[in-house]
Protein backbone atom coordinates (compact mmCIF):
# COMPACT_ATOMS: atom_id res chain seq x y z
CA UNK A 1 0.00 0.00 0.00
CA UNK A 2 1.41 3.42 -0.83
CA UNK A 3 2.01 5.70 1.98
CA UNK A 4 1.12 9.93 1.94
CA UNK A 5 4.24 11.76 2.14
CA UNK A 6 4.41 14.62 4.94
CA UNK A 7 1.22 16.30 5.81
CA UNK A 8 0.92 20.06 5.61
CA UNK A 9 -0.71 21.33 8.66
CA UNK A 10 -3.75 23.35 8.79
CA UNK A 11 -5.79 24.87 11.77
CA UNK A 12 -8.95 23.46 13.13
CA UNK A 13 -11.00 26.23 12.00
CA UNK A 14 -10.30 24.44 8.56
CA UNK A 15 -14.09 23.78 7.55
CA UNK A 16 -14.40 27.48 5.17
CA UNK A 17 -11.16 26.40 3.05
CA UNK A 18 -12.15 23.47 2.45
CA UNK A 19 -15.66 24.66 1.17
CA UNK A 20 -13.60 27.25 -0.82
CA UNK A 21 -11.18 24.43 -2.49
CA UNK A 22 -14.55 22.94 -3.68
CA UNK A 23 -16.53 26.44 -4.53
CA UNK A 24 -18.50 26.52 -1.54
CA UNK A 25 -20.78 24.55 -0.29
CA UNK A 26 -23.73 21.93 -1.32
CA UNK A 27 -25.39 23.63 -4.61
CA UNK A 28 -23.15 26.70 -4.39
CA UNK A 29 -19.94 24.48 -5.09
CA UNK A 30 -22.21 22.36 -7.75
CA UNK A 31 -22.99 25.59 -9.56
CA UNK A 32 -19.44 27.18 -9.42
CA UNK A 33 -17.91 24.31 -10.83
CA UNK A 34 -20.42 23.62 -13.42
CA UNK A 35 -22.33 20.68 -11.96
CA UNK A 36 -26.47 21.56 -12.41
CA UNK A 37 -27.37 22.87 -9.10
CA UNK A 38 -29.88 20.06 -7.38
CA UNK A 39 -33.03 21.36 -6.16
CA UNK A 40 -35.25 19.65 -3.36
CA UNK A 41 -36.75 16.57 -4.18
CA UNK A 42 -40.37 14.98 -4.28
CA UNK A 43 -39.28 11.46 -3.88
CA UNK A 44 -41.80 9.14 -5.81
CA UNK A 45 -41.20 6.25 -3.19
CA UNK A 46 -43.36 6.81 -0.93
CA UNK A 47 -41.35 8.49 2.00
CA UNK A 48 -40.36 11.77 3.16
CA UNK A 49 -36.91 12.37 4.73
CA UNK A 50 -35.64 13.15 6.57
CA UNK A 51 -35.88 9.57 8.78
CA UNK A 52 -36.05 9.67 13.09
CA UNK A 53 -36.58 7.57 16.15
CA UNK A 54 -40.49 7.18 16.83
CA UNK A 55 -41.24 8.59 20.67
CA UNK A 56 -40.71 4.97 21.62
CA UNK A 57 -36.89 4.67 20.76
CA UNK A 58 -37.98 1.40 19.02
CA UNK A 59 -38.24 1.86 15.25
CA UNK A 60 -37.69 4.84 12.58
CA UNK A 61 -40.10 7.44 11.48
CA UNK A 62 -40.40 9.40 8.26
CA UNK A 63 -40.60 13.49 8.06
CA UNK A 64 -44.24 12.71 8.44
CA UNK A 65 -44.73 10.18 11.07
CA UNK A 66 -45.21 7.28 9.15
CA UNK A 67 -43.40 4.24 10.43
CA UNK A 68 -40.60 3.37 7.92
CA UNK A 69 -39.27 -0.24 7.80
CA UNK A 70 -36.19 -0.54 6.46
CA UNK A 71 -35.06 -2.91 3.64
CA UNK A 72 -31.76 -2.42 2.54
CA UNK A 73 -29.18 -3.48 0.39
CA UNK A 74 -25.28 -3.68 0.41
CA UNK A 75 -23.64 -1.82 -2.04
CA UNK A 76 -20.84 -0.54 -0.55
CA UNK A 77 -18.60 0.60 -4.26
CA UNK A 78 -21.56 1.70 -6.07
CA UNK A 79 -20.38 5.81 -5.60
CA UNK A 80 -17.14 4.82 -7.17
CA UNK A 81 -17.50 1.48 -9.17
CA UNK A 82 -19.98 2.36 -11.49
CA UNK A 83 -20.64 5.35 -13.98
CA UNK A 84 -24.03 7.13 -13.62
CA UNK A 85 -26.22 5.20 -16.08
CA UNK A 86 -25.41 2.15 -14.57
CA UNK A 87 -26.24 3.59 -10.83
CA UNK A 88 -29.26 4.67 -12.29
CA UNK A 89 -30.03 0.80 -13.43
CA UNK A 90 -28.94 -0.36 -10.49
CA UNK A 91 -31.51 1.82 -8.08
CA UNK A 92 -34.16 1.35 -10.36
CA UNK A 93 -34.04 -2.03 -10.29
CA UNK A 94 -33.61 -2.14 -6.06
CA UNK A 95 -36.87 0.20 -5.81
CA UNK A 96 -39.16 -2.26 -7.76
CA UNK A 97 -38.14 -5.16 -5.72
CA UNK A 98 -38.97 -3.25 -2.46
CA UNK A 99 -35.93 -2.10 -1.27
CA UNK A 100 -35.88 1.35 0.89
CA UNK A 101 -31.85 1.57 2.01
CA UNK A 102 -28.71 1.11 0.20
CA UNK A 103 -25.37 1.57 2.30
CA UNK A 104 -22.24 2.73 0.56
CA UNK A 105 -18.88 4.10 1.01
CA UNK A 106 -18.88 7.93 0.18
CA UNK A 107 -15.13 7.30 -0.18
CA UNK A 108 -13.94 3.75 -2.00
CA UNK A 109 -10.18 2.68 -0.98
CA UNK A 110 -9.92 -1.02 -3.57
CA UNK A 111 -12.93 -1.80 -4.74
CA UNK A 112 -12.48 0.00 -8.14
CA UNK A 113 -10.91 0.29 -11.73
CA UNK A 114 -8.34 2.75 -10.04
CA UNK A 115 -8.54 2.72 -6.49
CA UNK A 116 -9.36 5.29 -5.07
CA UNK A 117 -10.44 6.98 -8.21
CA UNK A 118 -14.31 6.76 -9.67
CA UNK A 119 -15.84 5.38 -13.16
CA UNK A 120 -14.53 8.68 -14.87
CA UNK A 121 -11.17 9.13 -13.19
CA UNK A 122 -12.11 11.42 -10.40
CA UNK A 123 -10.49 10.57 -6.77
CA UNK A 124 -12.18 11.66 -3.93
CA UNK A 125 -9.04 14.23 -2.92
CA UNK A 126 -7.35 16.83 -5.03
CA UNK A 127 -3.93 15.68 -3.30
CA UNK A 128 -3.50 11.79 -2.63
CA UNK A 129 -4.91 10.13 0.72
CA UNK A 130 -5.08 14.42 1.52
CA UNK A 131 -8.23 14.45 3.51
CA UNK A 132 -8.04 18.56 3.53
CA UNK A 133 -8.27 18.42 -0.24
CA UNK A 134 -11.34 17.51 -1.33
CA UNK A 135 -11.91 17.05 -5.00
CA UNK A 136 -15.62 18.60 -6.07
CA UNK A 137 -16.20 16.70 -9.21
CA UNK A 138 -15.95 13.53 -6.89
CA UNK A 139 -18.11 14.35 -4.77
CA UNK A 140 -20.80 15.99 -7.43
CA UNK A 141 -21.01 12.55 -8.83
CA UNK A 142 -21.65 11.06 -5.18
CA UNK A 143 -24.47 13.50 -4.70
CA UNK A 144 -25.90 12.63 -8.33
CA UNK A 145 -26.31 9.07 -7.33
CA UNK A 146 -27.69 10.05 -3.64
CA UNK A 147 -29.94 12.34 -5.45
CA UNK A 148 -31.30 9.44 -7.60
CA UNK A 149 -31.76 7.24 -4.91
CA UNK A 150 -33.64 10.20 -3.29
CA UNK A 151 -36.11 10.61 -5.93
CA UNK A 152 -36.93 7.13 -5.89
CA UNK A 153 -37.46 6.79 -1.67
CA UNK A 154 -34.00 4.86 -0.98
CA UNK A 155 -32.53 5.84 1.88
CA UNK A 156 -28.26 6.10 1.75
CA UNK A 157 -26.39 5.13 4.61
CA UNK A 158 -23.58 6.78 4.14
CA UNK A 159 -19.72 5.93 5.30
CA UNK A 160 -18.11 8.95 4.92
CA UNK A 161 -14.37 7.66 5.95
CA UNK A 162 -14.90 3.39 6.00
CA UNK A 163 -11.98 1.97 8.13
CA UNK A 164 -11.88 -1.50 6.39
CA UNK A 165 -11.78 -4.85 7.08
CA UNK A 166 -9.12 -4.81 10.44
CA UNK A 167 -8.02 -1.85 9.80
CA UNK A 168 -6.34 -2.75 6.01
CA UNK A 169 -6.09 -2.51 2.77
CA UNK A 170 -10.02 -1.63 2.15
CA UNK A 171 -10.58 0.76 4.01
CA UNK A 172 -8.68 4.41 4.63
CA UNK A 173 -7.94 3.50 8.49
CA UNK A 174 -4.13 3.39 7.80
CA UNK A 175 -3.95 7.36 5.77
CA UNK A 176 -6.58 8.58 8.86
CA UNK A 177 -3.46 7.26 11.06
CA UNK A 178 -1.53 10.25 8.63
CA UNK A 179 -3.71 13.16 9.43
CA UNK A 180 -4.15 14.91 12.63
CA UNK A 181 -7.14 14.65 14.58
CA UNK A 182 -8.12 18.79 13.45
CA UNK A 183 -8.40 17.63 10.01
CA UNK A 184 -10.48 14.74 10.33
CA UNK A 185 -12.49 16.42 11.99
CA UNK A 186 -13.15 19.14 9.42
CA UNK A 187 -13.51 16.62 7.12
CA UNK A 188 -16.18 15.67 8.56
CA UNK A 189 -17.80 19.02 8.87
CA UNK A 190 -17.01 19.74 4.64
CA UNK A 191 -18.79 16.62 3.87
CA UNK A 192 -21.44 17.86 6.18
CA UNK A 193 -22.29 20.81 4.13
CA UNK A 194 -21.37 19.40 0.94
CA UNK A 195 -24.67 17.36 1.65
CA UNK A 196 -26.46 19.80 3.40
CA UNK A 197 -29.60 19.48 0.93
CA UNK A 198 -30.02 15.93 0.95
CA UNK A 199 -32.58 14.61 3.60
CA UNK A 200 -31.87 10.77 3.09
CA UNK A 201 -28.45 10.41 4.26
CA UNK A 202 -28.08 8.63 7.62
CA UNK A 203 -24.17 8.28 8.31
CA UNK A 204 -21.85 5.40 8.98
CA UNK A 205 -19.54 6.09 10.89
CA UNK A 206 -16.30 3.30 11.69
CA UNK A 207 -16.68 0.59 9.05
CA UNK A 208 -15.83 -3.33 10.08
CA UNK A 209 -13.67 -2.47 12.48
CA UNK A 210 -12.60 -1.04 16.24
CA UNK A 211 -9.60 0.64 15.85
CA UNK A 212 -7.27 1.32 18.84
CA UNK A 213 -7.47 5.01 18.22
CA UNK A 214 -11.24 5.18 18.40
CA UNK A 215 -10.69 8.94 18.29
CA UNK A 216 -9.99 9.05 14.28
CA UNK A 217 -13.87 7.96 13.86
CA UNK A 218 -14.91 10.08 16.44
CA UNK A 219 -13.50 13.03 14.87
CA UNK A 220 -15.18 12.69 11.54
CA UNK A 221 -18.53 12.26 13.34
CA UNK A 222 -18.25 14.70 15.31
CA UNK A 223 -17.40 16.88 12.20
CA UNK A 224 -19.90 15.95 10.86
CA UNK A 225 -22.49 16.32 13.90
CA UNK A 226 -21.55 19.83 14.01
CA UNK A 227 -23.29 21.34 10.66
CA UNK A 228 -26.06 17.88 10.49
CA UNK A 229 -27.72 17.50 13.92
CA UNK A 230 -30.68 16.39 11.24
CA UNK A 231 -29.28 13.40 10.15
CA UNK A 232 -29.03 10.00 11.91
CA UNK A 233 -25.52 8.97 12.90
CA UNK A 234 -24.35 5.09 13.56
CA UNK A 235 -21.64 3.43 14.15
CA UNK A 236 -19.97 0.11 11.87
CA UNK A 237 -17.47 -1.67 14.13
CA UNK A 238 -16.12 -4.88 14.04
CA UNK A 239 -18.23 -7.84 13.29
CA UNK A 240 -20.16 -9.10 16.79
CA UNK A 241 -19.05 -5.46 18.28
CA UNK A 242 -20.95 -3.34 21.02
CA UNK A 243 -18.28 -0.99 21.64
CA UNK A 244 -19.53 2.34 20.68
CA UNK A 245 -23.10 1.76 21.33
CA UNK A 246 -21.82 0.73 25.11
CA UNK A 247 -19.73 3.83 25.94
CA UNK A 248 -20.75 5.74 28.69
CA UNK A 249 -21.49 8.93 28.03
CA UNK A 250 -23.54 7.90 24.87
CA UNK A 251 -22.10 10.26 22.02
CA UNK A 252 -24.26 12.71 20.86
CA UNK A 253 -23.75 11.89 17.64
CA UNK A 254 -24.99 8.07 17.50
CA UNK A 255 -28.24 8.17 17.20
CA UNK A 256 -29.35 4.93 15.26
CA UNK A 257 -27.74 1.57 17.05
CA UNK A 258 -27.44 -1.58 15.15
CA UNK A 259 -26.27 -5.35 14.96
CA UNK A 260 -23.02 -6.84 12.92
CA UNK A 261 -22.88 -10.52 13.35
CA UNK A 262 -22.78 -14.15 12.40
CA UNK A 263 -25.25 -15.65 10.53
CA UNK A 264 -25.57 -18.37 13.35
CA UNK A 265 -26.46 -16.03 15.90
CA UNK A 266 -28.87 -13.75 14.51
CA UNK A 267 -31.53 -14.58 17.16
CA UNK A 268 -30.03 -13.78 20.49
CA UNK A 269 -27.51 -11.07 18.97
CA UNK A 270 -30.60 -9.18 17.93
CA UNK A 271 -32.26 -9.83 21.38
CA UNK A 272 -29.77 -8.80 23.23
CA UNK A 273 -29.60 -5.50 21.61
CA UNK A 274 -32.96 -4.98 21.75
CA UNK A 275 -32.95 -5.55 25.70
CA UNK A 276 -30.03 -2.63 26.16
CA UNK A 277 -31.36 -0.48 23.12
CA UNK A 278 -31.41 3.21 23.89
CA UNK A 279 -31.66 3.93 19.84
CA UNK A 280 -33.73 1.87 16.72
CA UNK A 281 -31.23 -0.89 15.87
CA UNK A 282 -31.14 -2.38 12.40
CA UNK A 283 -29.20 -5.77 11.14
CA UNK A 284 -26.50 -4.07 9.30
CA UNK A 285 -24.92 -7.10 8.35
CA UNK A 286 -24.56 -11.21 8.94
CA UNK A 287 -23.59 -13.46 5.77
CA UNK A 288 -23.90 -12.29 2.62
CA UNK A 289 -25.64 -14.55 -0.36
CA UNK A 290 -22.89 -16.35 -1.67
CA UNK A 291 -20.45 -15.74 0.74
CA UNK A 292 -21.39 -17.78 3.63
CA UNK A 293 -25.28 -18.58 2.81
CA UNK A 294 -27.36 -18.89 0.16
CA UNK A 295 -30.57 -16.81 -0.63
CA UNK A 296 -32.55 -18.93 1.64
CA UNK A 297 -30.20 -17.97 4.35
CA UNK A 298 -30.32 -14.26 3.69
CA UNK A 299 -34.21 -14.16 3.86
CA UNK A 300 -34.03 -16.44 7.07
CA UNK A 301 -31.15 -13.65 8.62
CA UNK A 302 -34.02 -10.90 7.86
CA UNK A 303 -37.24 -12.45 9.32
CA UNK A 304 -34.63 -13.60 12.48
CA UNK A 305 -33.48 -10.23 12.73
CA UNK A 306 -37.18 -8.06 12.80
CA UNK A 307 -38.77 -10.73 14.81
CA UNK A 308 -36.17 -10.23 17.50
CA UNK A 309 -36.59 -6.43 17.64
CA UNK A 310 -34.65 -4.73 14.90
CA UNK A 311 -36.57 -2.24 13.02
CA UNK A 312 -35.33 -2.92 9.64
CA UNK A 313 -32.18 -5.13 7.99
CA UNK A 314 -30.03 -5.21 5.33
CA UNK A 315 -29.09 -7.78 2.95
CA UNK A 316 -25.93 -8.84 0.67
CA UNK A 317 -24.98 -10.53 -1.74
CA UNK A 318 -21.00 -10.99 -2.88
CA UNK A 319 -21.29 -10.23 -6.42
CA UNK A 320 -23.27 -7.01 -5.73
CA UNK A 321 -21.44 -5.37 -3.52
CA UNK A 322 -18.33 -4.85 -5.03
CA UNK A 323 -19.89 -4.64 -8.29
CA UNK A 324 -17.88 -7.45 -9.47
CA UNK A 325 -18.61 -8.48 -13.16
CA UNK A 326 -22.10 -10.52 -13.60
CA UNK A 327 -23.40 -7.65 -10.57
CA UNK A 328 -26.61 -7.69 -12.76
CA UNK A 329 -27.36 -11.38 -12.51
CA UNK A 330 -26.93 -11.25 -8.67
CA UNK A 331 -29.81 -8.50 -8.62
CA UNK A 332 -31.96 -10.83 -9.65
CA UNK A 333 -31.12 -13.68 -6.83
CA UNK A 334 -33.49 -15.13 -4.76
CA UNK A 335 -33.20 -13.41 -1.52
CA UNK A 336 -34.51 -10.41 -3.66
CA UNK A 337 -37.07 -12.04 -5.19
CA UNK A 338 -38.94 -13.38 -1.99
CA UNK A 339 -37.76 -10.57 0.38
CA UNK A 340 -40.22 -8.27 -1.13
CA UNK A 341 -42.96 -10.36 0.86
CA UNK A 342 -41.53 -9.28 4.09
CA UNK A 343 -42.97 -5.93 4.60
CA UNK A 344 -46.22 -7.09 3.11
CA UNK A 345 -46.44 -9.13 6.16
CA UNK A 346 -45.16 -6.66 8.83
CA UNK A 347 -48.15 -4.17 7.08
CA UNK A 348 -50.83 -6.88 7.69
CA UNK A 349 -49.18 -7.77 11.47
CA UNK A 350 -48.88 -4.30 12.35
CA UNK A 351 -44.85 -4.20 12.59
CA UNK A 352 -44.60 -0.99 15.03
CA UNK A 353 -46.49 -2.70 17.42
CA UNK A 354 -44.67 -5.92 18.09
CA UNK A 355 -42.47 -6.85 21.12
CA UNK A 356 -40.38 -9.40 20.56
CA UNK A 357 -40.40 -12.56 23.16
CA UNK A 358 -36.49 -13.03 24.90
CA UNK A 359 -37.61 -15.07 27.86
CA UNK A 360 -39.09 -18.16 25.55
CA UNK A 361 -42.80 -17.84 27.21
CA UNK A 362 -44.52 -17.63 24.03
CA UNK A 363 -42.92 -20.80 21.92
CA UNK A 364 -42.61 -22.93 24.13
CA UNK A 365 -41.16 -26.32 22.05
CA UNK A 366 -39.58 -26.31 18.64
CA UNK A 367 -37.40 -23.36 19.45
CA UNK A 368 -34.23 -24.55 17.33
CA UNK A 369 -30.52 -22.82 18.36
CA UNK A 370 -28.61 -20.65 16.21
CA UNK A 371 -28.87 -20.31 12.27
CA UNK A 372 -32.08 -22.56 13.07
CA UNK A 373 -33.38 -20.73 15.77
CA UNK A 374 -37.01 -19.30 15.87
CA UNK A 375 -37.76 -15.70 16.26
CA UNK A 376 -41.60 -14.60 17.37
CA UNK A 377 -43.20 -11.88 18.58
CA UNK A 378 -46.93 -10.27 20.09
CA UNK A 379 -48.57 -7.04 19.88
CA UNK A 380 -48.35 -5.10 23.13
CA UNK A 381 -51.71 -6.20 23.89
CA UNK A 382 -51.71 -9.37 23.24
CA UNK A 383 -54.10 -9.97 20.53
CA UNK A 384 -51.76 -11.02 17.84
CA UNK A 385 -48.75 -13.37 17.67
CA UNK A 386 -46.10 -14.24 14.84
CA UNK A 387 -43.67 -16.89 15.01
CA UNK A 388 -41.22 -17.11 12.39
CA UNK A 389 -39.92 -20.79 12.04
CA UNK A 390 -36.55 -21.27 9.62
CA UNK A 391 -37.21 -24.73 8.72
CA UNK A 392 -39.72 -27.50 8.44
CA UNK A 393 -40.35 -28.80 11.98
CA UNK A 394 -43.14 -28.28 14.41
CA UNK A 395 -42.95 -25.76 17.38
CA UNK A 396 -44.99 -25.88 20.28
CA UNK A 397 -46.84 -22.33 21.24
CA UNK A 398 -48.56 -21.42 24.55
CA UNK A 399 -51.89 -20.05 23.34
CA UNK A 400 -52.08 -18.90 26.80
CA UNK A 401 -49.55 -15.79 26.50
CA UNK A 402 -52.41 -14.78 23.81
CA UNK A 403 -55.47 -12.49 25.03
CA UNK A 404 -59.08 -13.82 24.15
CA UNK A 405 -60.62 -16.72 23.80
CA UNK A 406 -60.86 -17.62 20.09
CA UNK A 407 -57.71 -17.54 18.59
CA UNK A 408 -57.26 -18.34 14.52
CA UNK A 409 -54.15 -19.23 13.35
CA UNK A 410 -52.38 -18.50 9.60
CA UNK A 411 -49.34 -20.10 7.97
CA UNK A 412 -47.76 -17.22 5.63
CA UNK A 413 -44.95 -18.53 3.16
CA UNK A 414 -42.00 -16.40 2.96
CA UNK A 415 -41.13 -17.36 -1.01
CA UNK A 416 -44.52 -16.63 -2.09
CA UNK A 417 -46.34 -14.03 0.11
CA UNK A 418 -49.38 -16.01 0.44
CA UNK A 419 -51.74 -16.77 3.76
CA UNK A 420 -52.95 -20.07 3.93
CA UNK A 421 -55.47 -21.28 6.96
CA UNK A 422 -54.49 -24.09 8.73
CA UNK A 423 -57.18 -26.80 8.49
CA UNK A 424 -58.01 -26.40 12.58
CA UNK A 425 -57.10 -23.09 12.49
CA UNK A 426 -59.74 -22.29 15.42
CA UNK A 427 -57.32 -23.03 18.15
CA UNK A 428 -59.30 -22.23 21.58
CA UNK A 429 -58.00 -20.79 24.52
CA UNK A 430 -54.91 -21.29 26.53
CA UNK A 431 -51.88 -24.11 26.93
CA UNK A 432 -49.88 -24.98 24.81
CA UNK A 433 -50.27 -26.26 21.32
CA UNK A 434 -48.29 -28.09 18.62
CA UNK A 435 -47.90 -26.57 15.09
CA UNK A 436 -47.06 -28.11 12.32
CA UNK A 437 -45.87 -26.94 9.28
CA UNK A 438 -48.18 -27.14 6.06
CA UNK A 439 -47.40 -28.94 2.68
CA UNK A 440 -46.56 -26.82 -0.49
CA UNK A 441 -44.65 -24.19 0.86
CA UNK A 442 -42.32 -22.80 -1.31
CA UNK A 443 -39.08 -23.01 0.86
CA UNK A 444 -37.87 -24.19 4.26
CA UNK A 445 -39.21 -21.50 6.33
CA UNK A 446 -42.50 -20.21 7.31
CA UNK A 447 -44.01 -18.05 9.38
CA UNK A 448 -47.62 -18.51 12.14
CA UNK A 449 -49.88 -15.93 12.33
CA UNK A 450 -51.89 -16.04 15.26
CA UNK A 451 -55.15 -13.40 15.95
CA UNK A 452 -57.40 -13.99 19.01
CA UNK A 453 -60.74 -12.39 19.53
CA UNK A 454 -63.12 -11.81 22.50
Amino acid sequence: MSRVTKLRFLPATLCSVLLAACGGSGSDAAKSSGVPVLDPIAPTGGNTFPLRASANGRFLVDAQGKPFFMQGDAGWSLLARLPREQIVEYLDDRAQRGFNTIIVNLIEHEFTDNPPDNAYGEGPFLTRNDFSTPNEKYFAHAEFAIVEAEKRGIVVLLAPAYLGYDGGSQGWYEEMKTQDLARLRDYGRFVAQRFANRRNIIWVHGGDYDPPNMDLTVAVAEGVREFDTRSLSTYHGGRGSTEMNRRTPRPTWLTLDNVYTHSDDVVPSALAQYKRATAPFILVEAAYDALGVDSNGVRRQAYQSVFSGACGHLIGHDGIWRFAPGWRVAMDSGAAHTLVHLPELLAKVGWPDLVPDPAGSFVVGGNGAEALAVASSRSADHHRGVVYVPEHRAVTIDLGALAGKHIQAHVFDPTTGVFTDLPDGSLGPGGPRQIAPPPGLGGPDWVIVLESGA
